[in-house]
């Protein structure tokens, strides 16, 4: 558990559980097409997570606990400003429809394995700084990451706007809007991205304890690394369309043992800096896999069309 105490593990069930009703509220606003709520809302967990984490570090906890609170914290608050409280409780229950589950258990049904494949690639780092670094070196590879990984979260919140645009577009043959969105969607994440990665790195001092400080280059290494994930994250709506979600339990398994490789090597040469240099490369190949199999179902599905 890398010296977390078992007290903090049993916050995961009970956060998971407020992230899921949380989760499905946003996803009902974006199939209702409510793209300017589902924004709305889409902001408003991490701007109340910023808030509290920060006045957790400052005020009360100033170690890496004050996450764990922060985000537990910021959950449940988010759930408490939520005007239609019922419209949640609703969404988890909806009315039972046999041929609809069974069309979205066999979409869904091939991410369960692509699902443990990210685990595997995000924690299979901390494994091996652990074993080949130090503990302390898992804690400094851990806040740059953490602090990275907005860039994650900004690829992902603008996905989740854009993607019922793009698949009832897909749905209606216009497939030649692909490019228009491709476009929409890398001039609001590349600037935001910049943003938010320079603002970050100009505060890092006031953000992190001295003794993290050389968790900043793995911050860096982890936003490029996600710079590059945003690709996957762009083709990740065509691979719903083209039912070929089977594919991406490949696309993960490779990279993860590519990962996983990378890891074992470059974790003894450069430290928990090679953890981010495999994670760089793994989700390149990662975008690099997904590209050249989205390229191959349009034209197997364009022949089927044609026949």
């Amino acid at each position: 558990t890398f010296g977390i105490p078992s007290s903090y593990l049993i916050l995961i069930p009970f956060t998971a559980c407020v992230f899921i009703l949380i989760q499905t509220n946003l996803a009902t606003l974006r199939c209702e097409g409510k793209h300017y709520q589902h924004f709305i809302k889409e902001i408003q967990l991490p701007v109340i997570t910023l808030i509290i984490s920060l006045t957790t570090l400052i005020f009360l906890i100033k170690d890496w606990r004050y996450q764990c609170v922060s985000l537990f914290i910021s959950s449940f608050i988010y759930l408490l400003l939520q005007k239609n409280k019922n419209s949640l409780i609703k969404e988890i229950l909806p009315d039972f429809n046999a041929k609809k589950i069974l069309e979205i258990f066999t979409l869904s049904a091939p991410l369960i394995p692509h699902a443990f494949g990210g685990v595997v690639m995000t924690f299979s780092d901390r494994l091996f700084i652990q074993e080949y670094v130090s503990l302390k070196a898992v804690g400094i590879y851990s806040v740059g990451y953490s602090l990275g990984v907005g860039v994650l979260l900004l690829s992902d919140s603008i996905m989740k706007t854009i993607t019922p645009n793009i698949l009832k577009e897909l749905k209606e043959k216009k497939t030649h809007t692909l490019k228009r969105n491709a476009v929409l969607f890398m001039s609001l994440f590349l600037p935001l991205s910049f943003v938010y990665t320079v603002s970050i790195y100009m505060i890092f001092p006031l953000l992190v304890n001295d003794k993290f400080q050389d968790s900043r280059i793995i911050f860096l290494m982890t936003s490029a690394s996600y710079l590059i994930y945003a690709i996957y994250k762009y083709l990740f709506p065509i691979f719903i369309h083209l039912k070929i979600t089977h594919t991406l339990a490949f696309v993960t398994t490779i990279s993860a043992l590519i990962n996983a490789y990378l890891n074992y090597v470059l974790i003894q040469q450069f430290n928990e800096v090679g953890a981010s240099i495999a994670t760089i490369i793994s989700n390149l190949m990662m975008s690099i896999l997904s590209l050249v199999l989205i390229i191959t179902g349009w034209k197997k599905n364009g022949k089927q069309e044609n026949n």
